[in-house]
């Protein structure tokens, strides 16, 4: 005999089948809010409830994704016989929470940024599936009455367009992006870190993820490196607050909680109070600023997506240049 459960779920995955009857009512219209719970626990299950199986399968990849690159950002900190220490520790004027006993292998670092990479693109998937699914609930049905949309309903940006606004010219030159970029990122710098920066290149070598490489190919493989994690980081959270919770609830809603995410940030070993606490401060006032200009201006979400890509790009590479002892890793320091 089939259990309860096990046989919920086998009714879930088995694909819809309509009844011998010829004569088929209007399909029921399903809870908003069930519909966006069901989906942020199991991303793709919103859209399979909306009817679109096959978009569903792809956004069922999310959470294994997730799970993958938690598992091998574990194995990489177990590696070694690595530890997390708990002691709180003042040094320069900074304070850490958190930090590794032993430093860390080069075959830890390179496991850590594979983790760092799954999950990305796995909280891609489940941004993009929320996203989805708010989207096309909004233009088949509109909100509950008791929802307020900051927008009006419209056809939901692809996944390729999204993973192409970085690059797309008219994203980028265009008087939301290119100010932003010249007043926040290239002047959160010092004179003295960009001193450093021209003397990058006077090395005959420098240090990149423990290993001692050019000048030029250890920029190369920063450049890299950022690009391929900035992409996921930058999508997913735009996808996030500014095209599913900004629609939803609001321009405060939406920037608050993208700040307040970034405070788990100090949780994160070997990364400062102080320098998480300025992080959610700009956060925040970058998030009211990407929801007014959403809301307001042509092709927001996609110019938010690029002004977030060059942000965290910029300030990774030139941070790299200034300091390739430092490791980052994957630490991007938004500056004010």
């Amino acid at each position: 005999m089939i259990r309860r459960p096990l046989f919920l779920l086998l009714l879930l995955l088995l694909p819809r089948y309509s009844c011998c009857d010829e004569t088929h009512d209007e399909p029921e219209v399903p809870p908003y809010r069930e519909l966006m719970v069901m989906n942020a626990l199991l991303p793709g299950l919103g859209m399979r409830m909306l009817g679109n199986d096959r978009e569903a399968r792809v956004y069922y990849l999310a959470l294994p994704l997730q799970m993958a690159g938690a598992g091998l950002t574990a194995a990489a900190v177990l590696l070694n016989g690595n530890t997390i220490t708990t002691e709180i520790e003042h040094r320069d004027g900074q304070t850490r929470l958190f930090g590794f006993k032993n430093e860390l292998s080069v075959a830890s670092k390179l496991m850590l940024l594979g983790g760092t990479g799954l999950s990305l693109y796995g909280s891609l998937l489940a941004a993009y599936s929320s996203y989805a699914v708010h989207s096309d609930y909004r233009v088949r049905y509109g909100l509950p009455g008791d929802f307020s949309a900051v927008t009006p309903p419209r056809e939901r940006i692809s996944m390729g367009a999204v993973l192409a606004a970085p690059f797309t010219p008219s994203h980028v030159f265009n008087i939301d992006v290119l100010p932003v970029i010249g007043l926040s990122t290239l002047t959160g710098f010092s004179i003295e870190e960009y001193g450093k920066m021209a003397e990058y290149f006077r090395k005959e070598q420098v240090a990149f993820l423990g290993l001692d490489v050019s000048p030029f190919a250890g920029l190369g493989l920063q450049v890299l490196l950022a690009a391929t994690l900035v992409t996921a980081n930058a999508a997913w959270e735009e996808l996030a607050y500014r095209g599913y919770v900004l629609q939803a609830s609001g321009a405060v809603h939406s920037s608050l909680s993208f700040a307040f995410a970034h405070l788990a940030n100090m949780i994160v070993p070997g990364v400062t109070v102080e320098g998480t606490l300025m992080q959610t401060l700009a956060a925040a006032a970058f998030g009211f600023y990407a929801a007014d200009r959403v809301v307001r201006g042509e092709n927001g979400l996609q110019r938010m997506m690029a002004l977030h890509f060059w942000n965290n790009m910029i300030s990774l590479v030139l941070g790299y240049l200034a300091d390739p002892e430092s490791d980052q890793l994957f630490a991007v320091t938004i500056r004010l």
